[in-house]
């Protein structure tokens, strides 16, 4: 079994890009850090409360893992 992952928020607002006055190295590397955790399974929800996200799991609900026997 392993534990949903979810992103909490990001130096970059991926909605209003037009808004960021940081330097452009700053946003590369902010955006390559995003996609890290994301190639690592994380789900980019970008939000503190993803509890409140419709696809939450219930109470007593869990999630196995697609790579059963490998988690440890």
């Amino acid at each position: 079994m392993r534990v949903p992952t979810t992103l909490n928020l990001s130096s970059l607002d991926l909605l209003h890009r037009d808004r960021y006055r940081g330097d452009a190295h700053t946003a590369a590397a902010a955006r390559r850090l995003m996609d890290s955790y994301v190639a690592m399974g994380a789900r980019a929800t970008w939000t503190c409360a993803p509890y409140q996200l419709p696809t939450r799991l219930g109470l007593g609900e869990h999630r196995q893992s697609e790579t059963r026997g490998q988690d440890r």
